[in-house]
């Protein structure tokens, strides 16, 4: 895959409209005949790629995909990735972002043990316009009679070699024991089964931990490791 951003089409100091992302990026494709993707202003991913064989006229198929349009939603969730910018005022000020968007803050989704897992591991990543930004984000969940974030969860990057994707989570302690983590990687693992890059999920959690064994058992994840006091569980994708 060729991987282009927004520095490979300025014109001047103007950045460019999607009809010319779209336009420059089937030109490539058409010369080339390789999958490109351009990422611009970290929220709008185009991807183009050959269509077409030799019995058909050449042609290029491009999909543009909006970063604010992803949203899961279960029974009683909205699942939704944060863009770059919601990820740094996330960080900034967990309350007063909660309140931009209309919600309930979290009273534990931004801990130190977490703001110092977003600052390590996620902002450098999200902000790479050659990585895919919704496996280097947290993904807020929402309950939806409340209008409350109660929880939050993410991936531990892209897709490795073998096609596995790891995943951590975590629920405010006032909606614990009522299975909305359980219905938030349900939602996940539909959302996730669209991409037929990732082949297995994988998460790890303290043996002590009952609760999120169980909550990673009820979607099927089967134990594959244990050391010391934690367990790894893996869910492999059909």
């Amino acid at each position: 895959m060729m991987i282009f951003n927004e520095r490979h089409m300025r014109v001047g100091y103007r950045m460019p409209s999607i009809q010319h992302a779209v336009y420059f990026i089937a030109e490539i494709v058409l010369k080339s005949k390789a999958v490109v993707r351009f990422k611009l202003h970290h929220e709008l991913t185009v991807t183009c790629s050959e269509i077409g064989n030799k019995n058909t006229p050449l042609s290029v198929s491009c999909h543009v995909k909006n970063h604010h349009d992803i949203m899961i939603e279960t029974k009683r969730l909205l699942i939704r990735p944060l863009t770059a910018e919601e990820l740094k005022k996330h960080i900034d000020s967990p309350n007063d972002f909660a309140k931009e968007l209309g919600l309930v803050p979290s009273s534990s989704l931004i801990d130190n043990e977490t703001k110092e897992a977003i600052l390590n591991n996620l902002l450098p990543n999200i902000v790479d316009t050659t990585k895919d930004s919704d496996f280097y984000t947290m993904w807020i969940v929402i309950e939806k009679v409340q209008k409350a974030i109660i929880g939050g969860i993410c991936f531990h990057g892209e897709p490795n070699d073998n096609g596995e994707v790891e995943i951590g989570y975590g629920t405010d302690l006032d909606y614990r024991n009522r299975g909305f983590m359980t219905e938030t990687i349900a939602g996940l693992i539909s959302w996730i089964r669209e991409n037929k890059n990732v082949k297995a999920i994988k998460a790890e959690t303290e043996i002590e931990n009952s609760s999120s064994v169980k909550v990673l058992e009820k979607n099927n994840f089967k134990v594959i490791q244990q050391i010391d006091k934690v367990v790894i569980l893996r869910l492999e994708l059909n």
